[in-house]
């Protein structure tokens, strides 16, 4: 076998041959720009007022009673490779703890606006939908 046809036979089984290269999958993030500022604004009140008192207001949480941080590196060793549709569904539906699918899903999308804000994800020009089937796809990945 010739060193073209050995070149162009390992080509093809990578996936590369004509031009086309292989690539992972791939969607949208939280990098994208997926909530707004007003939005992430209206979450920064939500927060305080249904997520502030286990959560703590600068988003730390408590290791000594089992509550997650929602910042920094806890945030994303637990979400960097999950979807926003899954933490918008733990959040409408089991937050705030004391009282489990109190919040609105408007409440629930504007609060996540606010987290994301707070561990430094850029803001866009459209609001977080308050819709689980809609967040799915999107990955939150790493600011």
């Amino acid at each position: 076998m010739s060193s073209s046809a050995l070149i162009a036979a390992f080509a093809i089984a990578l996936g590369i041959a004509g031009g086309a290269v292989a690539q992972g999958p791939s969607g949208p993030t939280a990098r994208d720009g997926v909530f707004t500022t007003a939005q992430a604004d209206r979450g920064s009140e939500a927060y305080v007022n249904a997520c502030a008192h286990c959560h703590a207001s600068d988003l730390q949480g408590d290791v000594r009673k089992e509550i997650p941080s929602l910042a920094e590196s806890d945030f994303f060793v637990r979400w960097s490779n999950r979807s926003l549709g899954e933490l918008f569904d733990l959040v409408s539906k089991d937050m705030p703890a004391d009282k489990p699918g109190s919040l609105s899903p408007r409440q629930a999308a504007d609060i996540l606006a606010y987290v994301l804000q707070v561990n430094k994800f850029p803001a866009g020009k459209a609001e977080l939908p308050p819709d689980s089937a809609q967040l799915k796809p999107v990955l939150i990945g790493n600011p």
